[in-house]
């Protein structure tokens, strides 16, 4: 996981494309992030949260779940 982000062009680029993010609360991700109502935030540097979060999109994904944005 990220340890340092400024901005966050990721989440920013995925919450435009109408895709949710998985990713690290840090720095600019977490503000970023926070503006996506099915965004998926991990504690910052913590893998096991993350791997925890990218396998909860999967299985959303896996079941049919609607995963992009309105």
């Amino acid at each position: 996981p990220s340890r340092f982000e400024s901005f966050g062009l990721m989440v920013a680029e995925a919450m435009r494309a109408g895709t949710p993010a998985v990713y690290a609360a840090v720095g600019g991700l977490a503000e970023v992030g926070a503006a996506g109502p099915h965004n998926l935030a991990a504690a910052g540097d913590d893998a096991a949260d993350l791997e925890r979060r990218l396998r909860e999109a999967c299985a959303a994904a896996a079941g049919g779940a609607r995963l992009r944005f309105d």
